[in-house]
């Protein structure tokens, strides 16, 4: 285990315990709907991603649900090591202040956080919504914002490496 890791672990905010209760009630909430109402969804449901009014199989639903949970998993891997990420196996054996480093550290982890909290709402938001053959695009637009937001939030100007 890395040692950095395991000083700042038990600094958990509340708001990331809601992210990560956001995340995985999200991907709870879509597979028990999907689970319970995929012989009511009819066979063609709506292309949501077509420019075109297009149909597609009711499958798609199921392909949606793979994306999302194998994102969630891979997220919470990277999270739970975000010194894999570029930058931070780049910047933190070179940060010679120790509060810097648990400052990038903590970013690194909180990004992927809340970018693993906003796909699977996101992805639950869809699959539930077409299982229900409720019309989404509002809060899928809405989302889609939030994302956007979200990357403006986090762009930051990362420490230099000392050369």
């Amino acid at each position: 285990m890395n040692p950095l890791r395991s000083k700042i672990q038990g600094k958990t905010g509340l708001l990331s315990l809601l992210l990560e209760a956001m995340a995985l009630l999200s991907v709870c909430a879509s597979s028990l709907t999907l689970i319970l109402r995929y012989n009511l969804v009819p066979e063609q449901i709506p292309d949501l991603f077509s420019l075109k009014s297009e149909t597609i199989s009711k499958n798609y639903l199921l392909y949606l649900l793979v994306l999302q949970v194998v994102s969630y998993f891979l997220l919470a891997l990277f999270q739970a090591h975000p010194e894999w990420r570029m930058y931070s196996t780049k910047l933190l054996p070179d940060l010679k202040n120790e509060r810097t480093r648990r400052a990038l550290y903590r970013f690194s982890s909180f990004s992927l956080l809340t970018a693993k909290a906003e796909i699977a709402f996101t992805l639950s938001v869809i699959v539930i919504g077409t299982a229900f053959e409720k019309n989404i695009t509002g809060p899928v637009i809405v989302m889609m914002a939030v994302m956007l937001f979200t990357l403006i939030f986090f762009k930051t100007d990362l420490p230099k490496q000392n050369a």
